[in-house]
């Protein structure tokens, strides 16, 4: 899609380009019938997915997690 830098006047302008951008992945503005800027969208970021067990052997509980914590009275 090609806009004309002239044809832009309010706000609603860009945000109607930028969900144009979102669609359809580019445009190119003009000023005096050149091409002047290209408005393009970020890449989304990628996300890794996700593995059951991915972590294993990560983490370690020690022996006395259950044990009662010696400062953590009652008297505070």
């Amino acid at each position: 899609m090609t806009v004309s830098i002239e044809s832009l006047t309010t706000r609603q302008n860009l945000d109607e380009l930028l969900n144009e951008v979102a669609r359809s992945g580019e445009i190119v503005l003009t000023r005096g019938g050149q091409d002047v800027a290209k408005i393009v969208p970020l890449a989304a970021p990628v996300q890794k997915k996700r593995q059951f067990g991915s972590a294993k052997g990560l983490v370690t509980v020690p022996d006395d997690f259950n044990a009662p914590i010696d400062d953590f009275g009652e008297d505070r």
